[in-house]
């Protein structure tokens, strides 16, 4: 073999440019291929630096990304490779940065994200950066772990998604009316959870609200295989329906595919459709008629009422309607409640004074923005030191499914089968509190829950030394207890 070898390179080099190209864009090549290839040879090293290959490459890693690419514009491919290739672990460690620097204060200042905004307009790269936080916050493989990291990637996502789409608004808003569709205009990326909720409010609407439903009494009927009967009759076969599902996804922002099942026909949705990796899952649904987005923008109203979704239409709304006295008004009173961006907020309220004849309300907002300002340390210190005492606990949860599921306990790793404590807290409050912390802050003080207990994060650790080593010792002696209870009842 060894002696045949010259041949075969000799053989290889012969061949034409083109068809040495060809070969070198085989499916099979990875990017460690190509760049082993490459430093063989400079003729090969100058192939390898062919535009289509590296286009190519790209596809191949991240099958989704190429169409969030302009169609009209050339692109540098072997730049966008190393761009993507190396702005994950860029993102990873920037988050990483944030612990040490922000552990002390209860929120990131807009300089903390200021490295990401550069990152993302440099570069250009908002869907690789947001599909990397969103990895991060997401993964399955360690869903106990790496807290810490998750609690900021939160953070940023939230910051990165608003001024990424805050940027595309300004451009979307400035084509004619005419260009304007929904599909590409709309207001929200949403994370896999959103994106879980649209599909079953989705599935709420169009089968029990709207009344959509299989013709499965006159299955072969024509009317069945027609858009607009289906719309009308409100009932259709499962390849009509699908087709029409898929609509109202993608106008609610929800990428979902047509798979042809044996014997049925499906939808599939890709969790995160950047990466190679799929999480899918299938459902059929119905659609309105296509309509234009400046008749649907208040489609975001439909995310109103978590801090998260508040903050994401925040900024885009404001861009929209920039000089609206209504919309800064809510604006203020939104980030007032939260008690969030409040110099944001006291610099709205002057400009509103300009143009705005409710004067007493505005001055009433600028003094609550600037109370809260100077109260700031008095109000964290009331927020979050409380004490409480358990007074009773279940060895699983003993509530109503329908509380379980108001109360969000079916998202918790564990969900109900684990155990819940009766606490009394000194606000006057009764609560019933699983073990596994819910809290959206868990991160910002723990690395890891570790089946039984949390593990703090090094900042915490730095503020209780010696805490650690008190946990291990209650930790081996309830070991040693449950050995000995086990050789007793033996």
């Amino acid at each position: 073999m060894a002696a045949s070898t010259p041949d075969l390179e000799n053989n290889f080099l012969s061949l034409h440019n083109e068809i040495i190209e060809l070969i070198l864009q085989d499916n099979d090549l990875d990017c460690i291929d190509i760049t082993n290839i490459s430093s063989t040879c400079m003729r090969l090293r100058t192939l390898c630096q062919s535009n289509e290959l590296w286009r190519r490459q790209l596809q191949l890693r991240w099958p989704n990304l190429l169409k969030r690419y302009s169609r009209t514009k050339s692109h540098d491919w072997l730049k966008e490779y190393k761009i993507c290739h190396v702005t994950p672990k860029k993102v990873a460690a920037m988050v990483d940065q944030l612990s040490p620097a922000y552990y002390q204060v209860d929120e990131v200042s807009k300089e903390g994200f200021s490295e990401f905004v550069v990152l993302l307009e440099e570069n250009e790269a908002g869907p690789i950066i947001l599909d990397t936080l969103l990895d991060i916050v997401n993964s399955e493989k360690d869903k106990h772990k790496n807290l810490t990291r998750k609690f900021y990637a939160t953070k940023v996502i939230r910051h990165i998604t608003l001024k990424h789409l805050t940027t595309k608004w300004k451009e979307h808003i400035q084509l004619p009316q005419d260009q304007q569709s929904l599909e590409t205009g709309r207001t929200c990326e949403l994370t896999p959870p959103q994106q879980r909720t649209v599909l079953e409010n989705v599935n709420q609407v169009l089968y029990y609200d709207i009344g959509f439903h299989g013709n499965s009494e006159d299955y072969y009927n024509e009317k069945n295989s027609y858009i607009n009967q289906v719309l009308n009759l409100k009932s259709g076969i499962p390849i009509t329906l699908s087709i029409v599902y898929i609509s109202v996804a993608k106008r609610l922002g929800i990428e979902l595919h047509p798979v042809n099942f044996p014997s049925h026909f499906l939808i599939k949705w890709r969790e995160h459709p950047i990466r190679t990796v799929q999480i899918c899952a299938s459902c059929y649904g119905v659609s309105e008629n296509d309509k234009k987005l400046d008749n649907h923008w208040s489609t975001a109203g439909l995310w109103t009422g978590t801090t998260t979704r508040i903050e994401k239409c925040n900024g885009v709304i404001p861009s929209y309607l920039p000089d609206d006295a209504e919309v800064l008004m809510l604006q203020a009173r939104v980030n007032l409640h939260l008690n969030v961006d409040l110099t944001d907020v006291i610099d709205n309220l002057q400009r509103t004074e300009s143009f705005d004849n409710r004067q007493a309300l505005v001055a009433h907002l600028l003094e609550e923005a600037r109370r809260q300002m100077l109260n700031y340390e008095s109000e964290r210190k009331k927020k979050y030191n409380y004490m409480c005492a358990i007074y009773g606990w279940d060895s699983k949860c003993q509530a109503s499914q329908e509380w379980i599921y108001q109360m969000g306990v079916n998202h918790l790793p564990k969900k109900d089968k684990q155990p819940f404590y009766n606490v009394l807290v000194d606000d006057g409050s009764n609560r019933y509190a699983a073990q596994e912390i819910a809290h959206p802050e868990v991160g910002k003080y723990f690395h890891e829950f570790a089946g039984n207990h949390y593990i703090p994060n090094n900042e915490k650790l730095s503020e209780y030394p010696g805490d650690m080593e008190i946990v291990h010792k209650l930790l081996n002696s309830d070991g040693e207890k449950a050995t000995d209870m086990e050789a007793l009842s033996s």
